[in-house]
């Protein structure tokens, strides 16, 4: 079987040859070629070649889109810092207050520079290993996208005190949203991943969760022609998978490290995909033989779960990770072997 086959058969709840492995390698591509970041994220051919090097050297069941989520807010007018050894960062958003919401510009996903960067690398990507292996893109939902074009403090504000800045911020937003997430569809993305940080109730209300972040997911992720996996953002994940599970298009949820597995299934329901659950920006700071048993831990809690992928849970791996720590989680899966079970 080869990575599609895999992640096919943990969606719908099939047997496989072995657990599905999904690793967090966007950043770890210009590593194995030694790829300056700059360029990396700027060149489309040059980030495919980086996943390309990633394929080959680990053979991981899902491959992953420039992982680069300020670049959404820097097609709104936000302002982007490049690093030497980890993605690009947001150094200032475009707007800092609803009140300037007029200034925005909602950039063209057909001829803009940096939406083009993610559309011709994954048309790359998916020319080279789309029969092979699913292309997960990344994708900021309207609320995460909002906080990247008015920057976290301005537009949690804005949830907090504007209302009709909301409403004037979302109808900017959701469009382009639905239209972006399809036009990487079309280019070859298997499915949309999208972190869901800034509508997670450990990072606002729970009320403003149920008030405002549900009626707008609902209304844009049913705009997308294609499936949904929501990615925890780096907050606690499992408490509230309950709250997202009815959303239009969700197959499934990325855990975050630390996650009670138990209580995510069963909130999930019993044929949700779940991915996770090893932190995936702390592997450099550990042995093989320590990450090797924390993933044969989780593997040995979902032993009788088919629709679970062993995964990195987090941002990307770090670029100065080891290889063989990546290497140990194709080993532990290796070493569970198939699903017989099911």
């Amino acid at each position: 079987m080869n990575g599609m086959e895999r992640v096919m058969a943990a969606m719908n709840g099939r047997p496989a040859n072995r657990r599905a492995v999904s690793l967090v390698l966007s950043l770890y591509g210009a590593r194995l070629t030694k790829c300056p970041l700059k360029l990396y994220y700027t060149d489309p051919a040059a980030y495919a070649r980086g996943q390309s090097a990633v394929y080959n050297t680990f053979k991981p069941d899902i491959l992953f889109a420039p992982f680069a989520l300020p670049f959404e807010g820097e097609a709104f007018g936000s302002r982007v810092r490049y690093f030497e050894d980890q993605p690009p960062n947001l150094a200032s958003p475009a707007i800092n207050s609803a009140d300037e919401i007029g200034r925005l510009c909602v950039p063209d996903i057909e001829d803009h520079p940096k939406l083009n960067f993610f559309r011709e690398s994954i048309r790359l990507m998916a020319k080279e290993h789309g029969r092979d292996v699913p292309i997960a893109a990344i994708v900021l939902d309207p609320i995460g996208l909002s906080a990247m074009i008015m920057g976290l403090d301005g537009w949690l504000n804005t949830l907090l005190f504007d209302g009709e800045g909301v409403k004037r911020m979302l109808n900017l937003v959701i469009p382009y949203f639905a239209d972006r997430a399809n036009a990487l569809l079309e280019e070859g993305a298997s499915f949309i991943v999208i972190p869901g940080a800034v509508a997670n109730p450990m990072i606002v209300s729970r009320s403003i969760v149920e008030t405002t972040a549900l009626p707008v997911l609902r209304e844009a992720y049913a705009l997308v022609n294609g499936p949904i996996v929501m990615h925890s953002g780096g907050a606690p994940l499992a408490p509230f998978i309950d709250m997202f599970t009815g959303l239009p298009n969700v197959a499934g949820f990325v855990l975050n490290g630390g996650d009670n597995l138990v209580r995510a299934r069963d909130a999930a329901g019993r044929k949700a995909l779940l991915i996770g659950n090893v932190d995936g920006p702390t592997l450099s700071k550990r042995s093989p033989e320590a990450i090797r048993s924390e993933c044969m831990d989780v593997l040995l809690n979902r032993e009788n779960d088919p629709c679970f992928i062993l995964g990195t849970s987090g941002a990307d791996i770090a670029y100065d990770t080891p290889p063989e720590n990546i290497h140990a989680f194709l080993n532990a899966a290796e070493e569970e072997g198939g699903m017989a079970t099911f």
